[in-house]
C-alpha cells in the first residue's frame, strides 16, 4: 500500500483523471468512473443506498459487509 499527502484538491483531481476508471462498481450501484474515487465515505454510501438495499433483502449479509469495507 502507498499512501500520498497531496498539497490540496486540484492536484488530487489532475492525479485521478490519469488513473484508469475505478471505484466501488455498478453492482453497488455506483458506475465504475474517475468522479466515484473522489467522494468521501459518507457521500458514497449515501449514493449506493446500499443500506436500503439491504432493507429490502435485495442483497445478501456477506455483499453488504463487503460493500462496507471497500468504502
Amino acid at each position: 500500500s502507498v499512501m500520498f499527502a497531496f498539497i490540496d484538491r486540484s492536484i488530487v483531481k489532475k492525479v485521478v483523471n490519469f488513473l484508469p476508471r475505478v471505484g466501488v462498481g455498478s453492482r453497488y450501484g455506483l458506475p465504475q468512473q474517475r468522479r466515484t474515487s473522489l467522494p468521501s465515505a459518507k457521500q458514497l454510501f449515501r449514493s449506493a443506498n446500499m443500506t436500503q438495499r439491504r432493507k429490502r433483502r435485495e442483497t445478501s449479509n456477506f455483499e453488504y459487509l463487503m460493500y462496507l469495507n471497500k468504502i
